[in-house]
């Protein structure tokens, strides 16, 4: 439910989309019953106005306060507003170089985040601001910040939120600056395997430590095993209210006495601190990392002054006095069945009940289904059997009968019908990958025509060409790395018609990393990184004698393209041909479900991203041929979009790039062969 906002919360707003900071700020998770603020309180309503000019910097504004499953984060629009107007009108940041998201999901912030910090270089700052939900990942490693579709269920958590270690690399990636200001509660999927996300109380995290170099700081809300609180009084998050209000001005002195009209991060967290010991009294201290607190100016030409302490104790009594002291098991005033505020006992017991029967059939339909899988298996192991029996001499007609049992058993799949409707599983029958070996057999393939792998099935065949490689300016969704260059392939390929599969990467590597390993054998493999598909190529090179690689960025849209001038691989209607956020359901879904394109490749849009072989750089210029990427950096190539992101991102010259380390839920790959 999208609670109603105050005419102040003003997020309809007309913004750019530019990028931003490396200041993160995930707010309060409770609200209290609304009061008037004092007279003497400012609103924030106004931006403070300057005149100053940071050209260099960019911005990232991140509100998420409509959460699909989880409960609302009051104020967290009106937070991001707030501090929107700090960056544009105080900061000075100009409006093309900054992007506000409300209500982003992660993917979204991930991209904003590395655009930033692949534009601001050396002598610029990247600003990031998140006001939403914080988790800490099930094992309790790293702290999370969840997109507004993040799902309840503590394993998705990674799938729908980014680290602030990411975040931290990704600001900073161009060389630029970037400072981190985090005020998240991150209960929910940690050690303790309870939190507001997943029902019952607040869990405050295990410890922590803030970790600041020369190129970033942290500016944290909170302390480990503490929570954030809101203000109601001022329709803020108490910690947000004051540091927004400090950049303002109001902490300019603190720390000396002497008004300069900049403000440090030192001056910025002492103020805040003892601004919300006063409205506060205790359980909330915000904490600052930086190499140099002193010297790091986050705000200049700032003249407003702020409350009187008088002022702040009057804005205390309006919230009801002090707020107490909020202990790590303490109970949410959220609660965690609704959004709205808590569940009576007798609700709180139906719900418990509601979530046995619930389990409890989910328990019995997966046990139909293992017998069901078990027996379907059973099944295409004896018509192997019986088809193998008579095979002899690999004339054309054992080659179809061969050809018909892999296109049979290697769609197998059995379902349930249960009142939760039909539940789908693909069936891994082991008897096509010896269908496929005694097909090629007979030779290696020769170039000019499609070729199947003992192991990855059908490659098809990609002719040599020349094509215009990058999108045209008028291209909606349009990025600046995509200019359009003449790409010239000398030698035609092989490349695999769908994404490797969970079944066909277990054959190899003897295990599953996906984390949608329950979709079955014929879904695309993911939560794997361009090093491991590295080794999976070198593996089954070794295993089927002949030399398999990732495919060259430019190889990748060539075949994506299909010789066609559609946006997507082979199609203008993105969900024809791919499954993405539209109609993905949130999930992977089994390998050539929709159209192919003109060189019969399935899912080069969508399903999961595909991992390229080259490093992320600037498109050369004028005409190239058999380019093979940039000759250094970090990041490597990924392509095609994939089942958590929008059509716009899965568009066939889209360019993505990540560490090459890097294992999400939504990256995958496929291989290519270069002909003999």
């Amino acid at each position: 439910m999208r609670p109603v906002l105050s005419p102040s919360l003003r997020f309809a707003r007309s913004r750019s989309s530019a990028l931003g900071l490396g200041v993160l700020v995930a707010l309060a998770l409770v609200a209290g019953p609304s009061a008037a603020a004092p007279a003497a309180v400012p609103d924030l309503i106004e931006p403070a106005r300057t005149g100053q000019r940071a050209a260099t910097d960019a911005a990232v504004v991140i509100g998420v306060e409509d959460y699909a499953y989880l409960p609302d984060v009051p104020y967290a629009r009106g937070d991001a507003q707030a501090f929107d107007d700090f960056v544009r009108y105080t900061r000075g940041i100009p409006d093309d170089r900054v992007t506000l998201l409300p209500d982003a999901r992660a993917y979204e912030i991930e991209r904003a985040v590395k655009d930033a910090g692949g534009r601001v270089g050396p002598g610029g700052r990247v600003w990031v601001y998140f006001a939403g939900h914080g988790a800490m990942e099930p094992n309790g490693s790293r702290r999370l910040l969840l997109g507004g579709d993040a799902a309840t269920d503590p394993e998705a958590f990674a799938r729908f939120a980014v680290s602030v270690d990411d975040v931290r690399a990704w600001a900073t990636s161009g060389g630029g600056e970037a400072v981190l200001v985090v005020d998240a509660c991150y209960n929910g999927g940690g050690r303790t395997g309870e939190g507001v996300l997943t029902g019952g109380r607040r869990i405050a995290v295990p410890e922590y430590a803030l970790t600041a170099t020369k190129q970033a700081a942290e500016w944290a809300a909170t302390g480990p095993k503490e929570l954030s609180a809101p203000l109601p009084a001022v329709e803020h998050g108490a910690f947000t209210y004051f540091a927004v209000g400090a950049l303002r001005g109001w902490a300019d002195g603190e720390v000396d006495g002497k008004r300069d009209g900049n403000v440090t991060g030192e001056e910025a967290n002492r103020y805040v601190v003892r601004a919300l010991r006063t409205v506060q009294a205790q359980g909330q201290t915000p904490q600052l990392a930086s190499s140099d607190a002193s010297k790091l100016v986050l705000a200049k030409g700032v003249k407003e002054v702020g409350p009187s302490a008088e002022a702040l104790k009057a804005l205390r009594d309006a919230a009801g006095g002090p707020t107490a002291s909020v202990a790590a098991t303490s109970v949410s005033g959220s609660g965690a069945g609704n959004a709205s505020g808590g569940s009576s006992g007798g609700d709180m017991a139906a719900d418990i009940a509601a979530l046995k029967r619930a389990k409890a059939m989910v328990a019995a339909r997966e046990a139909k289904l293992v017998d069901l899988s078990a027996a379907k298996a059973s099944e295409g192991a004896a018509a192997w059997r019986e088809l193998s029996g008579v095979l002899s001499d690999g004339s054309a007609a054992e080659k179809a009968l061969v050809e018909k049992y892999v296109a049979t058993w290697s769609a197998a799949k059995v379902w349930v019908d249960d009142a939760e409707g039909r539940t789908e599983r693909a069936v891994a029958v082991a008897e096509v990958a010896t269908a496929k070996a005694w097909l090629a057999k007979s030779g290696k393939g020769a170039g000019g025509s499609d070729w199947t792998s003992p192991t990855l099935g059908t490659m098809k065949w990609i002719p040599a060409g020349t094509f215009t490689m990058g999108s045209p300016s008028s291209e909606s969704g349009r990025s600046d790395d995509e200019v359009q260059h003449k790409v010239t392939l000398t030698k035609g390929f092989w490349l695999m018609e769908h994404e490797v599969t969970q079944g066909e990467w277990e054959a190899v590597m003897g295990s599953n990393p996906s984390g949608f390993s329950s979709c079955g054998p014929t879904c695309p493999v993911e939560k794997v990184s361009w090093n491991d598909a590295v080794e999976f190529a070198k593996r089954v090179s070794a295993r089927d004698g002949v030399a398999y690689r990732l495919p060259t960025e430019s190889e990748w849209e060539y075949a994506a393209r299909g010789g066609q001038s559609s946006v997507y691989a082979g199609s203008n209607e993105a969900t024809s041909v791919g499954w993405i956020s539209d109609n993905s359901g949130s999930q992977t879904h089994a390998v050539c479900g929709k159209a192919r394109n003109g060189y019969g490749l399935c899912d080069m849009t969508g399903n999961v991203w595909e991992w390229t072989s080259d490093r992320y750089g600037a498109y050369p210029t004028g005409s190239v041929s058999d380019p093979a990427g940039a000759s250094a950096g970090s990041y490597r190539v990924y392509r095609g979009g994939g089942w958590y992101y929008s059509a716009q991102d899965a568009r066939v010259a889209l360019r993505f790039r990540n560490d090459p380390a890097s294992r999400r839920g939504y990256l995958g790959f496929r291989l290519a062969r270069t002909s003999p």
